[in-house]
């Protein structure tokens, strides 16, 4: 089984303007999901770490969560599908 790529090691040009500006302040998409991160419950941001921060497969997330794999897929799921409604739709699925 082939492992994704993890997220934070691959930057494309079109992207690269979401890094912190000159002044050293994060941008407002940046800033937007942080925001949006931070009004998640505990829960469904420890699984969203677990998988996209962490890159760690549902398998792992659900030894390490102490669940079955495919609830750790569900719940994870959920998670996404909640930070979605909360991000702002400009910054929301390019």
């Amino acid at each position: 089984m082939q492992r994704r790529v993890r997220w934070w090691s691959v930057v494309t040009l079109s992207r690269a303007q979401e890094t912190p500006t000159a002044g050293g302040q994060p941008s407002a998409e940046i800033t937007d999901l942080r925001r949006a991160l931070q009004r998640l419950p505990h829960h469904q941001r420890l699984l969203l770490v677990l998988r996209y921060y962490l890159d760690q497969s549902f398998e792992d997330i659900a030894r390490t969560l102490g669940i079955s794999a495919v609830a750790a897929k569900s719940r994870t799921l959920r998670a996404l599908n909640r930070l979605r409604l909360e991000v702002p739709e400009e910054v929301s699925d390019d």
